[in-house]
């Protein structure tokens, strides 16, 4: 049925109870929620010289290892770095919920108000009903 909201496939119960480890972000560049973006920099600069795929001179597992740790690291300077995507992310550590980072903000973008959900402002019997302005 093509008009049946279908769950999205990261909510089941294995992946809400345990977080990904990979989005903890703070901790990947060796920072805290109140560094400074000067400090977020130079954090991924002093981390990333020794994992970039570029200057890897070993066998090839530790090669993809190195290729994904720089990754991992990229992906943190991109959301902490920027204002407003590290806004978001301090939002998504608040929130407390066992998602991934990435299924968060999926969900955030979409994100329906339910025009049932919001309350109806009824006149109270002290008020006096609207009456259009006379033309």
């Amino acid at each position: 049925m093509s008009g049946v909201a279908q769950p999205h496939p990261d909510l089941n119960m294995a992946n809400i109870l345990t977080r990904n480890n990979m989005d903890d972000f703070y901790g990947a560049l060796g920072a805290d929620p109140n560094s400074t973006r000067e400090q977020i920099v130079a954090e991924f600069k002093a981390r990333v010289r020794g994992v970039h795929p570029d200057r890897q001179q070993t066998s090839q597992d530790e090669g993809q290892h190195a290729a994904e740790q720089f990754a991992r690291l990229h992906r943190a300077y991109e959301v902490l770095s920027d204002p407003e995507s590290r806004a978001k992310y301090d939002r998504y550590l608040a929130a407390g919920l066992n998602l991934s980072y990435d299924t968060w903000l999926d969900m955030q973008q979409h994100q329906r108000v339910m025009h049932w959900a919001i309350p109806k402002k009824k006149p109270t019997l002290d008020q006096e009903p609207f009456r259009p302005p006379p033309q």
